[in-house]
């Protein structure tokens, strides 16, 4: 006869008893503090002046694919970014920019020829 593979557990081993350590507990949780609600706001008639409608005010958008109409305008990789009066600004800004990154290629707008100076 052959024996099964399921062997008997050995009387003579015994379990492992582990116990808890303090270190490992976590704290008690403070009991509920239960607090009043708070009051609703009550409500204030509106003054004539908080009833008037008020206008946004119209700015002109920028959009970094419309050319602007004045000053000159730094464009990188074909798309426009800050905008200076002088060209002396905008042509410290270029360099600075094409030193810090050498791969963009990045232009200077001049809105009044409307004309691209490469740097």
């Amino acid at each position: 006869m052959k024996s099964s593979s399921k062997a008997a557990p050995r009387a003579a081993e015994k379990p492992i008893v582990t116990t808890p350590r303090d270190a490992l507990t976590l704290p008690l949780k403070p009991a509920p503090t239960i607090t009043a609600p708070i009051p609703a706001p009550t409500a204030v008639p509106p003054t004539p002046a908080a009833t008037t409608t008020k206008q946004p005010v119209s700015r002109p958008v920028l959009r970094a694919d419309v050319p602007p109409e004045a000053g000159f305008t730094l464009q990188v990789d074909g798309h426009f970014k800050n905008q200076f009066e002088t060209l002396a600004q905008a042509k410290q800004a270029a360099t600075d920019l094409k030193s810090r990154f050498p791969i963009l290629r990045i232009e200077i707008y001049d809105a009044a020829k409307k004309a691209r100076l490469p740097i």
